[in-house]
Order: C-alpha cells, then sequence, then structure tokens
C-alpha cells in the first residue's frame, strides 16, 4: 500500500487501531524476539479461513517493526520483498473483506485491478471508505484512467469530501494525466472557493491560501471571474489579486479592481506573503504598486 502519500484519510477507529499495533509492538519487544517473531509468522503467512485477513496484516506489520529483514528472511524462507508485497495484498484484502468482498491475497494480486475498481465504484462509489481505498489502490498502481478519475472525483466532491479532495488535488498536481478533466477542474474551483472550502472549517491564513493557490494546474481554466468575486467577498483581496495577475493583467482591469477593495487590507497581506520571498509575489506587489499610484 501507498506509505508515502498522507491523504488526511484516517478516521478515528483506524487511527486506534494504528495506536493499538504500537503498544503490541513496544510489548513484543521484551523478552525473546524471536519466538515472539516466529509465532506472528505462523499467523502472518497461515492461509486460514478462520483467521481474518485484518489480523494476518497486524501480525506481519508487528513483525516488520519488531525484526530486521535478515531474521525475517530467515525465519520465513522468503525474501523481504514477497514479505512487503504478502503485507501489501493482505492489507488491500482486510478492506475488502469490510465491503463484502472476500478476496485473498492471491485472489487480489492476481485480479485486474481496473475491472475491481469499477465495480466498486459501480456498487458502492457513495460510500466514503470505499472512495479512499479507491484513491489508494490507484495511487499505489499508478492508475489514472480518465473515466475512474471522473468519477473518483465527482463522488467526493457529492460527498463533500473537501478535506480529503484538499490533500488529494495537490497530490495530483503532479499528474498531468488528469488535468484536462471537467471534474477535476471543477474540484479546484471548489477548493479556491473560500465560501465552499472553509464552510464550517477553520479559517487559513492567506499564506496557506495562497500556497494552495499557486498549486493549481488549471487554473486558467477555472472561472476566474467568479473566484475575484468569492474571494472579495470572503475579504481576501489580494488572493483575488494574485488570480487577476496571472489571467488577465490588464492596467485597466485592475484599476476597476483597486477602486473595489481595502487597500490597508490587501497590503498588510503581502506583509505576511512577502516573508516567502517568492518572485511571484514580488511581481504582483510591484504590479499593484504601479497601478495603485496611477489610480490615486
Amino acid at each position: 500500500m501507498h506509505f508515502q502519500l498522507d491523504l488526511n484519510m484516517l478516521d478515528s477507529s483506524t487511527k486506534t487501531d494504528h495506536e493499538n499495533l504500537q503498544r503490541v509492538i513496544h510489548l513484543l519487544h521484551h523478552n525473546s524476539i524471536e519466538d515472539k517473531a516466529l509465532h506472528l509468522l505462523n499467523i502472518a503467512l497461515k492461509d486460514d479461513p478462520s483467521i481474518a485477513m485484518k489480523y494476518r496484516a497486524r501480525a506481519l506489520r508487528c513483525l516488520i517493526s519488531l525484526c530486521d529483514q535478515t531474521t525475517i528472511q530467515r525465519l520465513s524462507g522468503q525474501d523481504i520483498d514477497s514479505i512487503i508485497d504478502l503485507l501489501e495484498c493482505l492489507m488491500y484484502s482486510s478492506q475488502l473483506e469490510t465491503f463484502g468482498l472476500p478476496y485473498t491475497p492471491t485472489d487480489f494480486k492476481l485480479c485486474a485491478k481496473d475491472e475491481l475498481l469499477e465495480s466498486l465504484l459501480t456498487m458502492q462509489g457513495h460510500n466514503p471508505d470505499v472512495l479512499k481505498f479507491v484513491v489508494c489502490l490507484c495511487i499505489d498502481k499508478k492508475m489514472w484512467d480518465p473515466k475512474i478519475w471522473t468519477a473518483i472525483l465527482r463522488n467526493m466532491k457529492d460527498l463533500y469530501m473537501m478535506e480529503n479532495l484538499f490533500h488529494l488535488q495537490n497530490y495530483l498536481s503532479a499528474v498531468p494525466e488528469l488535468w484536462h478533466l471537467p471534474i477535476y477542474v471543477k474540484v479546484w474551483e471548489d477548493l479556491l472557493n473560500p465560501s465552499i472550502r472553509h464552510q464550517g472549517q477553520k479559517e487559513y491564513s492567506v499564506v496557506e491560501n495562497y500556497v494552495q493557490l499557486i498549486r493549481c494546474p488549471c487554473l486558467l481554466k477555472l472561472d476566474a471571474h467568479f473566484l475575484i468575486e468569492e474571494l472579495k467577498i470572503s475579504k481576501k483581496p489580494v488572493l483575488a489579486l494574485v488570480i487577476l495577475f496571472l489571467t488577465c493583467s490588464s492596467n485597466n482591469v485592475l484599476q476597476v479592481f483597486l477602486e473595489s477593495v481595502n487597500f490597508e487590507r490587501i497590503e498588510k497581506d503581502f506583509e505576511q506573503l512577502s516573508k516567502r520571498g517568492t518572485t511571484l509575489v514580488n511581481w504582483v506587489k510591484n504590479w499593484y504598486e504601479e497601478t495603485k499610484k496611477h489610480t490615486n
């Protein structure tokens, strides 16, 4: 499974499970580690239907945390890559069990992943946990099928999974195969729109909002006029100014914009952004200051 990607998708039960696993690992470090390792291997490698996949996965995770690679290879008779591969299959299979799909690790390894994903999205595509599973599997296997990703993003948007989408879209900014999708662009519009993105959530700083803005790879495809108006209403004029600079560098348009915003708020926000020292911020600030002179 994709252990490096942080999609902020762990729910409270998964976090509790992880904490309990760490406690077990701590206890197992005492006394004879090798005996405990053999016990864990017996659980993890035993193809017994009476042992749930999640317990086999937990046993293998404990083993990998408890022993070095040489010990694991010696006790199991398998190379470490095979053990890691089994862990991945067990973790995915344990998740599929919770969705009512009884896959063994071998079943999962050999199945056509695109068909599995399409089936999950068709039958259970409005289950948030299924969507998180599908996202992780797509990223792990580097599957960028436009049809599958359109369904993923549309369903996550419909379910208002904004925090999950925030983390996901930042990751997908490095996946140009998806930038042309209409739903990809629409999700970015929602994420950059403060009336949608932050509804009922914490208020983000101007710097956090700016970082999010410049990560958007499809900025020129967004409804810039709508976003600018929304940012003005939300008292984030400096972000509106950045969009204006990137999408329409006409001084006349900027002058009209400046007539409707609070200079003090813009300059306060520029003070915060200037600490980042980016070239773009300096360009926008210089453009703003030159136009402001003519406006005054």
